[in-house]
């Protein structure tokens, strides 16, 4: 008989070797989440590998990868035992003749996937540390929905749904810094590139169109990684050369920092 046996590594890299995919866990088929994970891990590996590469970034910072992605990793591979377990109670209930509208009821909440990855909230040297509790929610859908949280996944919003043009196209090489739609856009944009200027690190400005790009704040920003994870989001200031320079120093992996 086939017994699931969830697990997980204990540590992700040494040396020159990096674990990722199906090297990671042991998940349970249920849910799909051991695509999730691996997915996520390779996201979370390969610019890091390309910034040190590059010479971007040091070399410390791939130790990152073991800090954010064991953690994810953990609570998905427990995440596919609730969802068996619930699901489980179905079959149950089938068997014995009884209302399975209880156990048909937790299944959903477990197998709800559209929040299971955007809900979890990466912790590390590269993320900024919320000061807020996270909101209070009832099912994992709503849970996936906040996006304007430091270590989440950016949303998609449409910058211009007839050509197919999504915010998330603007991730993938280089860090981006979002700005609402009621930003001040040439002040921040020339606070950008003279960051850039001075440190030679891949920085990009980009601003919502539309005010009512939610959940997307229109007076605030978002710091937003290559693998589309928020680095950083505050509200606009008076000085944004002076909170540019202060916030993307302290986060961005910067070679001679």
């Amino acid at each position: 008989m086939w017994r699931p046996t969830p697990g997980c590594v204990d540590a992700l890299s040494r040396g020159r070797v990096f674990l990722a995919g199906d090297a990671v866990y042991v998940a349970v088929p249920t849910g799909g989440m051991g695509n999730n994970i691996g997915f996520a891990g390779i996201l979370n590996l390969a610019w890091k590998i390309a910034y040190v590469l590059k010479g971007i970034s040091p070399l410390r910072m791939l130790d990152t990868y073991h800090t954010e992605h064991r953690a994810i990793a953990l609570d998905r591979v427990a995440e596919g035992v609730k969802t068996t377990e619930s699901m489980a109670k179905i079959f149950f209930a089938l068997y014995a003749g009884a209302d399975t509208a209880d156990a048909v009821h937790q299944t959903r909440q477990y197998a709800d996937y559209d929040g299971v990855l955007p809900s979890f909230e990466l912790e590390s040297s590269l993320i900024a540390e919320n000061t807020d509790s996270q909101p209070a929610v009832g099912t994992r859908r709503l849970d996936g929905v906040t996006a304007r949280r430091d270590g989440r996944d950016a949303h998609h919003v449409w910058v211009d749904e007839q050509r197919g043009l999504s915010v998330l196209d603007w991730f993938g090489i280089d860090y981006v810094l979002v700005g609402g739609a009621s930003v001040s856009g040439d002040r921040w944009r020339r606070a950008v590139r003279r960051m850039v200027h001075a440190t030679g690190f891949p920085v990009r400005w980009q601003q919502l169109p539309a005010p009512e790009a939610a959940p997307y704040d229109p007076s605030g920003l978002a710091l937003v990684r290559p693998d589309g994870i928020i680095a950083d989001c505050w509200k606009e200031s008076d000085d944004p050369a002076t909170v540019a320079e202060s916030r993307l120093r302290r986060l961005l992996p910067l070679r001679n920092s």
